[in-house]
């Protein structure tokens, strides 16, 4: 996947719509590996901690 500065570069609509495409992108491409590589620290954090799981989930795709 380009770096955002890049798609950023081709397009000629560099506003917030161009960032979220590439977002959306970003998301769709890593989603299923992100959980795969955490499973075990995301089911543990859900046992303990129910939706507060989500916050961990966020923090670790930073």
């Amino acid at each position: 996947m380009d770096s955002l500065q890049i798609v950023l570069s081709g397009n000629k609509e560099k506003d917030i719509h161009a960032i979220a495409q590439y977002i959306e992108a970003h998301i769709a491409l890593n989603w299923q590996t992100l959980i795969d590589k955490n499973i075990d620290k995301l089911v543990n954090v859900f046992n303990k901690a129910g939706d507060m799981a989500y916050g961990m989930y966020l923090d670790s795709y930073g």
